[in-house]
């Protein structure tokens, strides 16, 4: 009991019945990953969750833009609804793509967001930012 404390705290609260399972394993001790759980469930001694990784999909958060790319196509025989991508284009300016990207440098986590000529493939615009939000994609 008193080395399953020692690995709680010496990993500071961290491990949970699994990895100090494996820990007194490594230490000689042979025990069930079931008496090392409800041990700890006795003592309180709970493993701390990780923080949730970022995720920048935060849903609808205004009107949606019609896509052009997509031709929504309805097959009424078989009930069917598909779409076929259209990237035909006949001049410059006439659609655009846009994407935000992150990159790890030795700074940080930088995020870059360009905008693209779908007729010859060019750079229209870039944007430069730390965090990836909706003031990037308006700048």
């Amino acid at each position: 009991m008193n080395q399953i404390i020692e690995i709680y705290y010496n990993h500071n609260k961290r491990y949970g019945y699994r990895r100090i399972t494996l820990e007194l394993a490594n230490r000689g001790y042979k025990v069930n990953h079931k008496k090392v759980k409800r041990l700890m469930s006795v003592m309180s001694l709970y493993g701390t969750t990780p923080k949730a990784k970022y995720k920048s999909y935060k849903g609808n958060m205004n009107k949606t833009v019609k896509n052009k790319l997509l031709t929504q196509i309805i097959d009424v025989e078989h009930h069917l609804t598909y779409y076929e991508r259209d990237f035909n284009i006949t001049r410059c300016n006439e659609k655009w793509s846009s994407d935000v990207s992150g990159f790890h440098i030795a700074v940080g986590k930088l995020y870059l967001s360009p905008i693209i000529d779908m007729h010859n493939r060019e750079i229209v615009s870039y944007n430069i930012s730390k965090h990836p939000n909706l003031e990037q994609i308006k700048t």
